[in-house]
């Protein structure tokens, strides 16, 4: 249908003043203001009234775009320099920082054994719900696993606090790393157990509900790694510079949560060292981060199980942890509840 003779006047109007701001038609903006002429056609406004109201329209589009420009070429400038500062060496000990998130659910094996088996892990109150998809080639990611992941987004957070843009890519040696671990940078072990944990780390897949994956339906609708990575040998064949880039949905999530936690001297750390039992480590991790500043912190045996990420029996849940209370560090008490329940207590010991 034939637009009427005054509206076609509007549409002109516009497109002459969109043509001599530079602004591209396909500006939702240009939409709203031809709607606009229509309305004022429709209720009769004089089109002379209208002129200047256009002009003065179209004229704020085109500063609001200049700034827009402007701000994207300020934020394309912080990014590059978060994305160099984030590669750059460094032999001086890194301020270990990890996500709430990774810390408080199970997304690593504990077990040193290769876990090839589908794992899920559901919140007690039905909020979050957490699968784990191990890699056919080499099995799931394990706890040690998730240290390598640490140290990239610790380097990650100094370039962020520096440039307030959070980088998708990191870079670093496995000299540095190793250096951070406190593991000899030269031993041939040390460098292919490297390899090995990326291997793992970028080729789990899973799928959870308090990542949005973007499907538009359903939050955690898709599975996705945490990870990819790419290496560069020394010249020997012996991996050397690695580059790892967070997966879209956990860039998305670290560049829009405030979840990252810096730790501090005392429990975190010592999950960091813990390279011998698995439980212990994870332990370390989920209580030291559920108890914080509190004096205790309750949860059941069964509950504690899931977020450990163990996968076999209760019972033998049960008899793992119980011969780990002794070297933890806390006061840990278990008793059954009214439904007869184990329920395990976690203490924070009085500072000497």
């Amino acid at each position: 249908m034939a637009l009427p003779a005054k509206q076609n006047n509007y549409e002109i109007l516009i497109k002459g003043l969109f043509k001599k701001y530079c602004i591209p038609l396909n500006r939702p903006e240009y939409q709203e203001l031809i709607l606009a002429g229509e309305n004022a056609s429709k209720i009769g406004t004089r089109f002379s009234g209208m002129d200047q109201h256009f002009e003065n329209s179209v004229q704020k589009l085109s500063e609001k775009i200049k700034a827009e420009e402007a701000e994207a070429i300020q934020k394309k400038k912080a990014q590059e320099l978060s994305l160099q500062l984030a590669s750059e060496r460094v032999i001086a000990p890194v301020r270990l920082n990890n996500s709430r998130m990774l810390m408080a659910l199970p997304w690593f094996s504990p077990d040193q054994r290769l876990r090839k088996e589908y794992f899920e892990y559901t919140s007690s109150d039905g909020s979050v719900k957490l699968e784990v998809h191990p890699s056919p080639k080499c099995g799931a990611a394990k706890v040690w696993d998730g240290d390598i992941l640490m140290y990239a987004l610790s380097k990650a957070v100094e370039a962020y606090l520096e440039t307030k843009q959070f980088p998708k890519k990191v870079s670093f040696t496995a000299y540095e790393y190793l250096k951070q671990a406190g593991k000899n940078p030269e031993a041939g072990k040390n460098i292919k157990d490297v390899r090995e944990r990326l291997d793992r780390l970028s080729l789990t897949n899973y799928r959870c509900s308090a990542i949005n994956t973007n499907t538009g339906k359903e939050k955690g609708g898709k599975t996705f790694k945490l990870c990819d990575y790419e290496w560069t040998n020394d010249g020997t064949g012996k991996i050397d510079q690695i580059e790892i880039t967070l997966s879209d949905e956990i860039f998305e999530h670290f560049a829009t949560k405030n979840d990252l936690l810096t730790l501090k001297k005392g429990l975190l750390l010592e999950a960091w060292k813990e390279e011998r039992s698995g439980l212990k480590k994870r332990l370390l991790m989920l209580v030291g981060t559920h108890l914080g500043n509190q004096q205790l912190w309750k949860i059941s045996l069964k509950n504690l199980q899931g977020m450990c990420g163990y996968d076999r029996e209760l019972k033998y849940f049960k008899r793992d942890f119980q011969k780990l209370i002794p070297t933890l560090p806390w006061i840990v008490d278990i008793e059954k509840n009214k439904n007869r329940e184990d329920i395990a207590t976690f203490i924070a010991k009085e500072e000497e």
